[in-house]
């Protein structure tokens, strides 16, 4: 038999083994554990906190324990009352604290966490969590890519899907349109009174404004047919800058700057001219009280040095930049996002149909090429259009 002394040595030394075999286990176990209070009188503490805890805050045990309003400091601003909330319902409930958040470590870096605590009442009737935290900063990162690529695909679908819709219609639009207009031709308006004249006149002219709106749609859906030549774009900026000074209040500048030997482009001059006729356009409508227009023209490599890899789409190779550039009031970023969505307009309900933009970016898709937008609230907005050469 064993003495008392030799059954307590024996007891002493389980407990150092099980305090060196969890000390063990706390260490090596990923994220952190440990046992946090809340007590009556509204105070917390912390009765152990495992070393993963630096890895995570960056802040060492003794820190936090000395300490635990850290805990909280680090906690996003956004986050904290959801923090908060989270720990008083499963307080208020004794169920399974679980909740994800974001920190700022001691050293800036944000990471997210996620936590698994079980609470209990102790004897001095606090709640206290044996508490595992995990760092789950790349889960959280993949979790948000796959939302964004999921939102991206259903993005294009919709748009496909509306585009398709857009092109039929168009066409069936377009035939009856050709119906309407050369029947209205036909008719021998000398026969006819002023009155019944003017009538086709104007059946006249509202079926061709259809018909550009229906070609619109076309272009939206990227269908219309296109008839590229080669354009000499010193010489068409020139005529296309007197001719869109008509366009504009007197309030607004033009200007026009073309690089010496520029490039020639293979594109359709009437939808080219479209084109920079709805930037112009939306460029004077954002310039209330007046302001400057610039137009500009240069040749562009993409190398994979120079930095243009930042534009999407954008591939290697030889390119002409055009870009129309305000100075007006600039896109907010609520809405940065739509402007190339078709029917979506900040102008009045009788100002447009919201396929302007639309139309430029299917024209340029078709073209080949690439547009870009930079815009400042209160410091313009850019449109850059990329045409391969």
């Amino acid at each position: 038999y064993k003495s008392a002394v030799e059954r307590e040595q024996d007891v002493l030394r389980d407990l150092v083994r099980q305090e060196l075999a969890f000390g063990d286990f706390a260490r090596n176990l990923p994220g952190a554990i440990f046992r946090y209070c809340l007590h009556k009188d509204g105070s917390d503490s912390i009765d152990f906190l495992s070393p993963g805890c630096e890895i995570i805050w960056g802040y060492s045990a003794d820190e936090l324990m000395g300490d635990p309003s850290l805990l909280w400091d680090c906690v996003y601003a956004e986050d904290i009352d959801a923090m908060r909330a989270s720990v008083d319902q499963s307080a208020e409930s004794l169920k399974t604290w679980e909740h994800r958040w974001r920190i700022r470590t001691k050293a800036g870096e944000t990471k997210w966490l996620q936590s698994y605590g079980s609470p209990s009442i102790s004897e001095e009737e606090s709640v206290c969590w044996n508490t595992l935290i995990l760092d789950v900063t790349e889960q959280q990162e993949a979790q948000e890519a796959l939302a964004q690529s999921n939102f991206a695909l259903h993005e294009i679908q919709k748009m496909e899907s509306v585009g398709r819709l857009a092109g039929g219609v168009a066409h069936d639009f377009n035939n009856l349109l050709s119906i309407i207009i050369g029947s209205a031709e036909c008719i021998d308006t000398k026969q006819l009174s002023k009155d019944d004249e003017e009538a086709v006149v104007d059946i006249i002219s509202a079926a061709e404004q259809g018909a550009d709106l229906s070609q619109r749609l076309l272009n939206f859906a990227r269908r219309a047919n296109l008839s590229p030549i080669k354009l000499d774009l010193a010489e068409e900026l020139s005529r296309f800058e007197r001719l869109v000074r008509r366009a504009v209040p007197p309030s607004i500048a033009i200007q026009s700057n073309v690089e010496d030997g520029i490039w020639d482009v293979m594109l359709d001059l009437n939808m080219f001219e479209n084109a920079l006729l709805n930037l112009v356009i939306n460029a004077a409508d954002a310039m209330q009280d007046g302001g400057t227009i610039t137009i500009e023209a240069r040749n562009h490599v993409v190398d994979g040095r120079s930095g243009t890899s930042q534009v999407r789409d954008l591939a290697k190779g030889d390119y002409v930049l055009i870009s129309v550039a305000d100075d007006g009031a600039g896109i907010s970023p609520d809405i940065s996002e739509r402007i190339f969505e078709p029917f979506f307009t900040t102008k009045g309900e009788t100002q447009g149909a919201g396929l302007g933009l639309s139309m430029v970016q299917g024209f340029v898709k078709q073209s080949k090429g690439t547009i870009d937008v930079v815009s400042e609230v209160g410091n313009g907005t850019t449109f850059t259009l990329y045409f391969p050469t």
